[in-house]
């Protein structure tokens, strides 16, 4: 057991949670090869495969499932140490890790986060800003102690414990003169004929897009999710590719505005249920948000409320 250390326990995880090599590399932000290295050298080092490739996808050995359950709790036990150190010695928690997904991470959560510090100097914030489907791993991990993120990160897990944030609608967003404007009612198949630019849609609207590959992504037939063509780092990313070609982009109300009345950008006439924002808090049931956490948690919700407002004062003025 010498050659197991935490990075190992992580790749576990990942694996465990993405049943696919590619997926749980991205979600660590490794190369695919690295990690296939990585596990590779512990199966030689442990002298038994840990993973083994199946008609369902990758699955677990039975060392592997061994390992992948001890790894939980060592992970969570790490996090609970530390935590119950800080306590014993008298201090109060000035660090907070926040895992982040790309529309809180520009509507409130920056402002928020200015908020806080200006009540609490001494706290250290590190934020990592990710695609959704990246975090439960970062949370059941340690890696953060609170997501802002969408809730379809938590998956069926009954380790999270979550709270609502934002459930209003996003909009498809394109180019002047993009060829979808021409039309009266757009449906499903002609959006879905143009390439998409965001972050990956959840199972709610992914498996209403059928199997094939189309022009806007593909479904991962795993999870249900909808892989879009283009990945977008950031809703300035994608606002910037949407307005030099013929993709589709995806916002809120209030970040699509100052586009809109600059012409740079225009709301596609179509709408569906599974065109939603779903995002709110994630953490560990096992781990209640800390006092830094909750005072931070207060004023997103407050950002959130003075979001909620001026959409709708955005919204009637845009007849949408």
């Amino acid at each position: 057991m010498k050659h197991l250390n935490i990075r190992h326990f992580q790749q576990l995880l990942a694996l465990d949670s993405h049943r696919h090599f590619g997926r749980a590399a991205e979600s660590l932000c490794i190369s695919q090869p690295a990690l296939s290295r990585s596990i590779q050298s512990l199966e030689s080092n442990l002298g038994t495969p840990l993973f083994e490739r199946s008609s369902h996808g990758l699955q677990a050995t039975p060392s592997g499932e061994l390992l992948i359950r001890h790894a939980r709790r060592i992970l969570a036990s790490m996090a609970d140490l530390q935590s119950e150190f800080t306590e014993l010695q008298g201090q109060v928690q000035s660090r907070l890790s926040i895992a982040c997904g790309h529309y809180p991470a520009e509507l409130t959560v920056p402002g928020a986060l200015s908020d806080l510090m200006k009540a609490i100097p001494k706290a250290q914030v590190n934020m990592e800003v990710t695609d959704w489907i990246r975090i439960a791993d970062l949370l059941t991990s340690g890696v953060c102690d609170l997501a802002v993120t969408e809730l379809s990160a938590a998956g069926d897990s009954t380790e999270l414990v979550s709270e609502l944030l934002n459930d209003r609608p996003l909009h498809m967003v394109v180019r002047r003169g993009h060829p979808l404007l021409r039309l009266d009612g757009p449906e499903l198949d002609d959006v879905l004929a143009y390439p998409w630019v965001c972050s990956h849609i959840p199972a709610r609207g992914g498996r209403l897009f059928g199997a094939s590959p189309v022009a806007a992504g593909d479904l991962d037939a795993a999870s249900g999710n909808f892989i879009p063509k283009i990945i977008a780092a950031s809703l300035s990313t994608a606002f910037k590719l949407v307005m030099e070609n013929d993709l589709i982009g995806f916002a809120p109300t209030i970040m699509a505005w100052p586009y809109v009345q600059r012409g740079e950008l225009f709301v596609v006439p179509f709408s569906a249920p599974w065109m939603r924002l779903n995002y709110g808090f994630l953490w560990q049931a096992r781990r209640p948000p800390s006092p830094l956490a909750r005072a931070f948690m207060e004023r997103v919700r407050a950002a959130e409320s003075r979001v909620a407002r001026q959409e709708q004062t955005i919204s009637a003025s845009l007849g949408i």
